[in-house]
């Protein structure tokens, strides 16, 4: 089975969450849609479920080598859909930037004299600004790793950017979301319960590879030595 379409989404929507409203338009189906779409996505918890570090859609992790600093600037724009920045690279000197607080970068000295200019080091968001230390004095290629915002769905045919195992998730928040806002208060409820029992069995699918990447480097419990830890 493919992934789910908006338009069959929508067709969901009013067929098992809403079937005593046919007064809905398109366009106010779409919004249901999109809202459970983008706060599945975004979101870290849900009516008390807190979601785990490790849950992430891969899908949604991209890279941005189209900016570069300016010289004699201190920052530049960070990319529109991003939600978070993980890393960033500069790719002119081969070297990883290292990320600041806010505060540790209004304390540095020299942002604003020219003599102290160079090489950036240091970067942190501030806003849709990413600030640099030192100020650039030159244009340095940028590698920027971060986690995009998914683009709400628009036309029929349209599919969401994670993986369609999600679908089923996402349809049943969006049914929910559209309970509570014709207050079918009881039926949301159910609906919430079964939503949460499904997702907590998801939660650990990507951890997978987290923990496999421990495990390789963990010590093999043969070796121990209970008196004196490992050999």
């Amino acid at each position: 089975m493919g992934a789910k379409t908006l338009s069959e989404f929508r067709t969901d929507l009013t067929t098992y969450a809403l079937t005593n409203r046919d007064d809905l338009t398109t366009a106010q189906l779409t919004a249901f849609v999109n809202n459970a779409y983008i706060d599945f996505t975004t979101r870290n918890q849900f009516w008390g479920l807190k979601v785990p570090q490790s849950f992430d859609f891969p899908e949604l992790k991209t890279t941005d080598t189209t900016r570069s600093t300016v010289a004699n600037s201190a920052y530049i724009t960070a990319p529109a859909d991003a939600l978070t920045i993980s890393h960033i690279w500069d790719s002119t000197n081969d070297k990883k930037l290292s990320n600041i607080s806010l505060g540790e970068y209004v304390k540095k000295t020299g942002r604003a004299t020219t003599a102290s200019y160079g090489d950036p080091t240091k970067w942190v968001r501030y806003g849709t600004r990413i600030y640099f230390y030192p100020t650039p004095d030159a244009t340095n290629a940028l590698t920027i790793y971060y986690r995009k915002r998914p683009a709400e769905m628009s036309a029929d045919a349209d599919v969401t950017a994670i993986d369609a195992m999600w679908d089923e998730p996402i349809q049943l928040l969006c049914g929910i979301k559209a309970m509570m806002r014709f207050k079918m208060y009881e039926l949301a409820e159910e609906e919430r319960k079964e939503w949460l029992e499904m997702m907590s069995g998801k939660f650990g699918f990507y951890a997978k590879e987290e923990r496999d990447r421990k495990t390789f480097f963990e010590p093999d419990p043969a070796y121990a030595d209970w008196d004196r830890g490992y050999k």
